[in-house]
């Protein structure tokens, strides 16, 4: 059936083709940028699918990708106006706008947060609330995201804190020790670090609702040009369920841009996609790659406030828009 579906995508794209390319008059193409918050991965297959696959073209769209990395700031980029769009997560767009920067969420492909915290085999703890006295290795940026929310819930201290690793080797070395990593590619680095056994929890699992994989644009190409944006949102949602379908395609493309990839870890990260239900879990299981929830962002916005993670501000309530989920 799921093959049906999908051979099927170019027909019922076809029919919405001609009213997609209007947006040009002249019938060109017209240019979007979007940036990546990494090097392309496996959480970005559905943006490369619709690409290989010509569907934005089908929308009327030329849309640039361009990848992000440890050493790019792409709300930086967004809020001056040199990306159209970025890959984003829900606590970065809350402190963007109690900054007054104006960037509002208009999707999230992710409905769970895929980070992790991994584990040694040795450590057998079930929930997170059973790591609140075990050595932290984790970013500095969650530092101020989800770890006063661990706090608050589950007793954790910053004396548990390490300095983060990008290597792992510090993590390695400890069997008592957790760090911070993302499940779509959690085995292979585990693997790569000689803890093959590891295992991981994923905060989502235990409370934490943050959206990540998210669209983020700002109030003003919201403004000026809706249609192309709720093209693109089209597009992209097509691709992810090409990508659901068969990654084949999608795989072969981000290899080809990512030279450090291999295949075995993207078939991995499609396990992973789907196992855990990523794209098409929670809210989206009706059907909607994509959705945002007013009630899972109002309440995620209280629980953070309460938490101390951020501020009160009446700005929140601006950081996303619900208006193009008919486009999902």
């Amino acid at each position: 059936m799921r093959r049906i579906f999908v051979f099927a995508l170019p027909f019922l794209a076809a029919l919405c083709a001609a009213t997609a390319r209007a947006v040009a008059a002249d019938g060109a193409l017209m240019p979007m940028s979007f940036t990546l918050n990494w090097m392309p991965t496996a959480d970005h297959a559905g943006y490369f699918a619709a690409k290989v696959m010509h569907v934005y073209e089908r929308y009327g769209l030329d849309v640039t990708i361009t990848p992000g990395g440890p050493q790019l700031n792409v709300y930086q980029l967004l809020a001056a106006g040199q990306t159209d769009m970025i890959m984003g997560t829900t606590m970065r767009t809350l402190n963007a706008r109690l900054h007054g920067i104006p960037i509002v969420t208009v999707a999230s492909w992710y409905q769970k947060d895929a980070t992790t915290f991994m584990l040694h085999p040795e450590n057998k703890a079930q929930s997170l609330a059973e790591l609140n006295h075990d050595p932290m290795y984790i970013p500095g940026i969650s530092r101020v995201n989800y770890w006063p929310w661990l706090k608050a819930k589950f007793g954790y201290t910053d004396e548990q804190l390490k300095p983060f690793d990008s290597s792992y080797r510090a993590w390695s070395l400890d069997p008592a020790a957790v760090a911070q990593g993302y499940i779509t590619i959690d085995h292979p680095t585990m693997a790569g670090v000689g803890v093959p056994n590891g295992r991981s929890l994923m905060l989502a699992d235990f409370g934490w609702t943050q959206y990540i994989n998210t669209v983020e644009t700002t109030e003003t190409l919201i403004s000026e040009k809706p249609d192309l944006l709720r093209n693109f949102l089209k597009a992209t949602a097509e691709g992810w369920r090409i990508y659901l379908a068969d990654p084949k395609a999608a795989n072969e493309e981000l290899i080809r841009l990512n030279p450090q990839l291999d295949m075995p870890t993207l078939v991995e990260g499609y396990k992973m996609i789907k196992d855990n239900k990523l794209l098409d879990g929670g809210d989206a299981a009706a059907g909607k790659i994509g959705v945002i929830s007013d009630k899972r962002m109002s309440a995620f916005v209280d629980e953070m406030v309460t938490a101390g993670a951020i501020a009160p501000s009446p700005e929140y309530a601006k950081s996303y828009t619900l208006k193009f989920l008919d486009a999902l």
